[in-house]
């Protein structure tokens, strides 16, 4: 079924929302030109039971559109996310170093939790999210407090511009070891890995993983962007490195492995920015609109 309505808002109508914006896909195709002025974009999106198959073919630059958001979100709290990320993540796609205080950090992981939320418009059922992340992402202006995101280096000589990787699982509940002590008929977390030029970006999240006691520390998880690493992080890292698509794809099942079933208790980075936050409305406004 299309949608109707907006999915942050309820509004409407609906505008055609870029799940790759078009800064990004500017940087791309002038960074990672492949033979022909193109280059292989791939996909592959696996479910609780099965795996999915991998979808690649060439274009200039990486199209995936879809109608998902209203004017006034569309061009309101998404403009202003996307003119914020843009200095922050451009150049780390190009391999350039950057250091990543908190700050930086935050911005870059609300670009990512609203990212995967257009792509579960695109791919049905492959975000799954608890009740309120989507007013965390719109309103509040942050990442889900039951998200997990951190970042690798893509080493590849010639590294693909754009792939992605997405899974649906159960999540087991705390003190379980296995997923039959889960017993849900459900899944109930998703994960999403993006290779952005040099960067990959993996992401946890869903009902089943918000849960304190899977909380880490940034030290636990190298390049932990959310909850945020309280030192900073310093791009290009020495590790971990991606050295092609396998590994890209390998990145992307170790981080949800590794979260959905070990306790953790909760860092104290994250908790100061959820202090600062609470209650609060995002009340930012984007370029020309103001």
């Amino acid at each position: 079924m299309k949608r109707r309505r907006c999915v942050w808002c309820g509004g409407g109508p609906l505008t055609r929302e870029h799940v790759i914006p078009a800064w990004l896909r500017d940087v791309l195709a002038h960074a990672f030109q492949g033979d022909g002025g193109g280059y292989d974009f791939a996909s592959r999106f696996n479910t609780a039971d099965e795996e999915g198959p991998l979808r690649s073919y060439a274009q200039v630059k990486p199209e995936l559109v879809v109608k998902a958001a209203c004017e006034t979100c569309n061009g309101g709290w998404m403009a202003c996310l996307e003119a914020e990320t843009m200095p922050i993540l451009a150049p780390m796609v190009r391999g350039e170093r950057k250091h990543l205080e908190v700050d930086a950090q935050a911005v870059l992981a609300h670009w990512v939790s609203k990212t995967v939320v257009v792509l579960g418009c695109h791919e049905a059922s492959a975000v799954i999210l608890d009740s309120g992340d989507l007013d965390q992402i719109s309103r509040r202006g942050t990442a889900p407090i039951g998200f997990h995101i951190r970042l690798a280096y893509r080493a590849d000589e010639d590294p693909s511009p754009f792939d992605i990787y997405g899974s649906t699982h159960f999540a087991a509940p705390p003190g379980a070891a296995t997923r039959d002590e889960a017993e849900r008929s459900d899944p109930n977390a998703f994960s999403v890995t993006l290779g952005v030029g040099r960067v990959a970006i993996a992401v946890v999240g869903g009902p089943g993983v918000a849960n304190p006691q899977r909380w880490v520390s940034g030290g636990t998880f190298p390049l932990m962007i959310w909850p945020p690493t309280a030192d900073g992080i310093d791009w290009p890292p020495s590790a971990p490195l991606l050295r092609s698509r396998d590994d890209l794809q390998q990145f992307h099942e170790a981080f949800w492995t590794g979260i959905l079933n070990p306790e953790f208790p909760r860092p104290d980075a994250l908790r100061k920015l959820v202090e600062l936050g609470d209650g609060t409305e995002s009340t930012r406004t984007p370029p020309g609109h103001g």
